[in-house]
């Protein structure tokens, strides 16, 4: 509510932000009218196995190799919002840490939102390179992702009721790798 420009853009402290990352996005947004812009996120620690792992696990989505274009929604540490589309009534519940994107992209675009990935303005993100950091964060993103298909109605949304199914996600969330 304290944002008084026109767009706001987010990032996170582990990510790297090259020489014109903004202009880049607001650049997208003056092509259409996107609820938000986002952009790809680049492996930063690609010398780890563990990072390298952390990186495919969050970001394969999200890649340099994607086609730009609209998408259900586009990596929080990358993007640029339209301000009018944060205001008002909020359109997304308050939840646990590791729910809230998925439950956000998801509200946004069922209340008209658009969302647009544009691969030419990327981060780096700098992944965990420990073991146990990307298996405590691993189980955060788990736990807020079972918590996110239990509010909105997500991909794997029976595994959270079905948990004999949970398994089954990590063929889906890699199978989601889009192709050039």
């Amino acid at each position: 509510a304290a944002a008084q420009g026109a767009f706001v853009a987010i990032t996170n402290h582990d990510c790297l932000i090259p020489a014109g990352w903004l202009r880049g996005l607001l650049a997208r947004h003056a092509l259409g009218e996107y609820a938000a812009v986002g952009g790809a996120v680049v492996n930063g620690t690609p010398a780890s196995l563990v990072g390298t792992a952390a990186y495919w696990s969050e970001f394969n989505e999200f890649t340099t190799e994607r086609p730009a274009g609209v998408v259900p929604g586009v990596p929080q540490c990358n993007v640029c919002f339209r301000r009018s589309a944060l205001v008002g009534t909020s359109p997304f519940p308050t939840v646990r840490f590791g729910a809230e994107e998925l439950t956000f992209n998801y509200e946004l675009t069922r209340a008209g939102g658009i969302f647009f990935f544009d691969p030419t303005v990327p981060v780096t993100h700098l992944n965990r390179t420990s073991l146990a950091a990307f298996l405590g964060h691993q189980r955060v993103l788990g736990v807020g992702s079972a918590m996110a298909r239990r509010l909105v109605p997500l991909a794997g949304t029976v595994a959270t009721r079905h948990r004999a199914l949970i398994p089954l996600l990590i063929p889906l969330r890699i199978g989601r790798v889009p192709g050039p």
